[in-house]
């Protein structure tokens, strides 16, 4: 009788975690990170088409999903160094922190089920072009 016992308490348990909403449940997700001479490129790689939204402020980047995401963030720091010195997840699991290097431009944009996020150089005008633009 305890042996039926355990086995309807474990099945209950087992229920009632798969009916959890799946906002509850952060998404293990898949990041690639690449850089050239002036661009860096972080991709999210989602399971599933995921809404997001990018606040750039002062040398902070933030992206927050429409989801909960769990990640490694080492190869970000290891491949953009150049470009962000620091990363951290927010308490609530759905927003990813980039503390950059610099300032920089930066844009954000998603192709299927991917969130692509990338940053460059700030574009310098040569010496010869100021030179010209003050003389007209």
């Amino acid at each position: 009788m305890n042996s039926y016992r355990l086995v309807i308490l474990a099945l209950t348990l087992g229920l009632g975690f798969w009916s959890w909403p799946q906002e509850v449940i952060a998404e293990q997700v898949r990041i690639r990170a690449s850089q050239s001479d002036n661009l860096g490129r972080v991709v999210f790689l989602w399971k599933q088409p995921v809404s997001h939204k990018m606040v750039y402020r002062g040398k902070t980047l933030t992206v927050r999903f429409g989801r909960r995401i769990d990640s490694s963030f080492e190869s970000v720091l290891r491949i953009m160094r150049k470009y962000i010195s620091r990363v951290s997840l927010e308490e609530d699991g759905r927003a990813v922190t980039f503390h950059l290097t610099g300032d920089f431009e930066t844009a954000g944009f998603d192709s299927g089920s991917a969130v692509i996020i990338e940053i460059a150089e700030r574009p310098r005008m040569a010496a010869k072009d100021k030179s010209r633009v003050t003389q007209e």
